[in-house]
């Protein structure tokens, strides 16, 4: 069967190698923090919000006076000039330092809109190790919600309507793209985590790493796990002609392949937390990309069918 031969040979060229490809240099990262002072802080609020605190700070200075004087008069009380001078100075200065703190606390960093706060917070704020706890934080609120998608498909715990019934050679048909997509989706794995993903992390070229850049390759972890619940969701929604229950439960056990694959990136980042930089700046860390545990059992359950055909 042409299926059978296709299948065996690109799992065996593509998948068996395993680590063995990416072994060495390639799992080796260089990791670079780098985190934002008070003092940097400090200047670049005050750089950024001084005029607006200021012309805040007269605006209410005036509206102040005029309260001022009001009970001044009011009430008799009289008031030195330089209690009144003092006043006149500090007033404005206070305000304004409150509206600058205020703003510069505020502060939406450019193309982290339409993320949380907290995400936000570590953009803004830089501290120590920031790179990793955004990148920690963007997938923990991009992934979670997908991952217990997966979860309840794998265990059987969510009804998905069947919305196909195909003949026997449609279902053959429908059944060779099974293992090519799952090829296609462990090589964009391998090439999202260790290239894309850990590259947005690691020191490259002397450059700091780019909140944005992390943004972008999270961004396209999360279209790869949602490809792979979308994997997962068609091989549920199809009924198997009778004969095939065995095979097309094999084969909808991929997805927690994909799904594992794609989540050893937390593991990386684990390792990336705790790592002390002080004494080592490089990381080892080896991504595993396992072929399926059941493929001779897909291949032997094919050659059955062959014979039944």
């Amino acid at each position: 069967m042409e299926l059978e031969k296709r299948f065996s040979k690109e799992m065996q060229k593509n998948m068996i190698e395993e680590n063995e490809s990416y072994n060495g240099e390639r799992n080796t990262f260089v990791i670079e923090f780098s985190h934002t002072s008070k003092a940097r802080h400090i200047r670049i609020a005050i750089s950024k919000y001084w005029r607006n605190g200021f012309v805040s700070g007269g605006v209410t200075l005036a509206s102040a006076i005029a309260v001022i004087e009001f009970i001044l008069n009011r009430f008799s009380i009289e008031l030195s000039k330089l209690a009144l001078l003092a006043f006149l100075i500090a007033a404005p200065i206070l305000i304004a330092i409150i509206f600058i703190a205020i703003s510069y606390y505020n502060h939406v960093p450019s193309g982290f809109e339409d993320e949380s706060r907290e995400i936000q917070k570590i953009v803004h704020f830089k501290r120590m190790k920031w790179e990793t706890r955004l990148a920690i934080g963007l997938l923990r609120e991009k992934l979670d919600k997908t991952e217990m998608q997966i979860n309840d498909i794998v265990d059987d715990m969510v009804h998905i309507p069947i919305t196909s019934r195909p003949e026997v050679d449609e279902y053959l048909n429908w059944l060779q793209t099974r293992p090519s997509n799952l090829l296609r989706m462990i090589e964009v794995a391998k090439n999202l985590l260790i290239r894309d993903f850990a590259g947005a992390l690691t020191l490259n070229d002397k450059d700091a790493p780019d909140p944005k850049k992390i943004l972008e390759s999270v961004n396209k972890v999360k279209k790869l796990f949602d490809s792979t619940y979308e994997f997962g969701l068609e091989g549920r929604s199809i009924q198997a002609p009778d004969g095939f229950e065995r095979i097309h439960e094999i084969q909808g056990s991929w997805v927690k392949i994909i799904q594992d694959t794609i989540l050893q990136v937390y593991d990386f980042l684990e390792i990336v937390l705790k790592h002390d930089i002080e004494e080592e700046k490089r990381i080892q860390f080896a991504f595993v990309f396992d072929s399926p545990t059941n493929i001779e059992e897909y291949i032997d359950e094919l050659r059955r069918l062959e014979g039944n055909i």
